[in-house]
This record gives C-alpha cells, structure tokens and sequence, in this order.
C-alpha cells in the first residue's frame, strides 16, 4: 500500500506528540509496540511507510495512548 507524502507526515506528527506527551524515548516506544526503533524514527520523519499491521498498531498508540500509559504505570 501506497501512502501519500502528506499522510505520512501527519501520521508522524501525531505519533511524535503522544510519544513525547508520555515522556517516553523511541527505544521505550519501539519496546512497547514491538517495532524496532530506527522505523519509529522514519515513521515519525515521514521517511518509511508503515505496513497495514503496523498502521493499525501506531493508530491504536495515537487513539489509546493513556490506556498505554496506565500499562506503563503498572508494570514500572
């Protein structure tokens, strides 16, 4: 799948701000979702396009952050 230049910045943009509204690194994101940190990085740069499974992963991180950060919470 294919996604415009325009969609991947903003799918970026929003991962960016939930990732640092929660004071977390790309490591600790990459370890909580299960993606590696270098395409945390692209995905935040609009450099790599996610696949559909890991569009579904980073929507469910951007929707349900504090459900996130309450595991985190928990388990810290």
């Amino acid at each position: 799948m294919i996604i415009p230049q325009k969609e991947k910045n903003e799918l970026g943009k929003k991962l960016r701000a939930k990732r640092k509204r929660l004071h977390l690194s790309q490591m600790q994101l990459s370890e909580i979702l299960g993606i590696t940190q270098a395409n945390i990085s692209a995905y935040e740069n609009g450099k790599r396009s996610p696949n559909e499974k890991t569009i579904e992963v980073l929507n469910n991180f951007i929707l349900n952050y504090w459900h996130i950060f309450n595991k985190l919470l928990i388990y810290n």
